[in-house]
């Protein structure tokens, strides 16, 4: 898991420095992996098969969007969230 982890944190590490954005795009995944820890409701959410990746996103796109995260974090989520990594976000951050 620890490699697939590296994976994805470099990518989105590499599109915020990319777009100049690096440092809010770190405190955006930092905000969203608290509210992903301190609900347990929420990690349930996002690990469960029953969810379809369309309400998931729909979900994370609200939370990104009251944090007020970029595109970019609302993208990493999506990706992440299809790929069936959620159970990585506190790792990722």
């Amino acid at each position: 898991m620890k490699s697939a982890s590296l994976q994805y944190a470099n990518a989105l590490a590499d599109v915020a420095l990319q777009q100049g954005a690096a440092e809010s795009a770190l405190k955006q995944l930092n905000d969203f992996a608290g509210a992903y820890s301190e609900s347990v409701e929420l990690r349930n959410f996002l690990a469960s098969p029953a969810v379809t990746n369309k309400e998931k996103h729909g979900v994370a796109e609200k939370i990104a969007a009251r944090l007020g995260a970029s595109k970019i974090l609302r993208n990493f989520l999506f990706l992440v969230i299809d790929h069936r990594r959620t159970l990585m976000i506190p790792e990722l951050a």
